[in-house]
């Protein structure tokens, strides 16, 4: 279970990412597309192609950490935000 402090960012992946990526290949859309900062602290949440896996990457004091979540029914909601990979949500 992740536990979040206040004010902590959350990114959602709108579109399917390929999640046989490790570490360093979902830094890769964190940094070209979103020009966002992985070193932040933010939470980058990505999404399969038959959203029944997500993965959360995030960097922890110690280096990256990636959270892959199977869902127990193969079927993971995603909010309805739009096309593409943009930012969703501030916790």
């Amino acid at each position: 279970m992740l536990s979040l402090g206040p004010g902590v960012q959350i990114v959602l992946a709108t579109a399917p990412v390929d999640l046989r990526r490790g570490h360093d290949g979902l830094v890769s859309p964190v940094q070209s597309l979103w020009k966002a900062d992985p070193y932040s602290g933010t939470l980058f949440v990505f999404f399969g192609r038959r959203m029944a896996r997500v993965k959360i990457l995030f960097f922890s004091a110690g280096g990256f950490v990636v959270y892959c979540i199977r869902s127990a029914n193969h079927v993971v909601r995603c909010p309805a935000i739009g096309r593409g990979l943009s930012r969703a949500c501030r916790a």
